[in-house]
């Protein structure tokens, strides 16, 4: 199941109203009760006209609903330069502005969506692509790469990083994963 998102209307007060909460709920009950494993969520950060409810959205799943057992955000600004404070919000739901200790799923000003009662953990996604592998030296997705490590760096010994990659495996792995790790 590829669910980045919660694409229908959403009734706050009843989340599993919404067809699409249902079946991650649902979903959440199998992987957990039937087949003893945990259950990631990677969904993108807000971005487009809507991102604010977006970002309402998500964080109402993750904050108040233990469905997941993870939930690792993209940010989604490596591929789209005009959300680069989609970093800071990512940044603010994995490690709080007001409440270091605290996660919670939070807008780009660090306000939390809503306050978080799940134990769902919250972590960050590196996003690169073969634009910055060698021989490829794209500056402007460079930068933007750069950005995302000075971001989430102070997070990774701390909480889930994952990295989203499109193109050849190893040359991002020994280029951009591994070195991002030491």
């Amino acid at each position: 199941m590829n669910q980045e998102s919660i694409y229908a209307l959403v009734n706050y007060s009843n989340l599993t109203a919404n067809a699409e909460i249902n079946l991650m709920n649902n979903l959440s009950s199998n992987v957990h009760n039937n087949l003893s494993k945990g259950f990631l969520w990677i969904p993108y950060y807000g971005t487009g006209t809507n991102a604010g409810e977006i970002i309402k959205r998500i964080g109402y799943v993750i904050n108040t609903r233990n469905i997941y057992d993870i939930a690792v955000i993209q940010p989604h600004y490596y591929f789209d330069s005009s959300v680069q404070a989609n970093l800071n919000g990512v940044y603010y739901s994995v490690k709080n502005i007001n409440n270091p200790s605290m996660q919670g799923v939070s807008y780009r000003d660090g306000a939390v969506v809503v306050s978080k009662t799940s134990n769902t953990i919250i972590g960050a996604e590196m996003e690169c692509d073969w634009h910055i592998v060698p021989p490829n030296s794209n500056s402007s997705y460079q930068s933007r790469y750069n950005e995302y490590v000075t971001k989430f760096s102070p997070l990774k010994s701390s909480y889930p990083i994952a990295f989203y990659w499109s193109g050849d495996p190893q040359s991002a792995l020994a280029n951009l994963i591994n070195p991002f790790y030491k």
